[in-house]
């Protein structure tokens, strides 16, 4: 194995490391807010991201998704 296959494969590694524990967190917000949801108060909706915000959710937040005549401008670009 070569030095830049180590790598990739380490990083490949970290990367899954990181969004198994991504997943682990997300799960538990969810459970935590389905658990105290029959506590609210009627009519209000308690959400997971009430209850703790992560820094991946400011990023989410950040991405766009293109639009479908920007989808067509890319493509007719790349000529695919």
């Amino acid at each position: 194995m070569t030095p830049h296959e180590y790598n990739l494969k380490l990083s490949g590694f970290l990367e899954l490391r990181k969004h198994r524990e991504r997943m682990d967190w997300e799960r538990c917000r969810w459970q935590t807010a389905n658990l105290l949801q029959p506590h609210t108060k009627k009519g209000k909706k308690l959400k997971p991201t009430d209850l703790i915000k992560f820094d991946w959710d400011k990023n989410e937040a950040k991405k766009k998704t293109p639009t479908v005549q920007e989808i067509k401008q890319i493509l007719l670009k790349n000529k695919i």
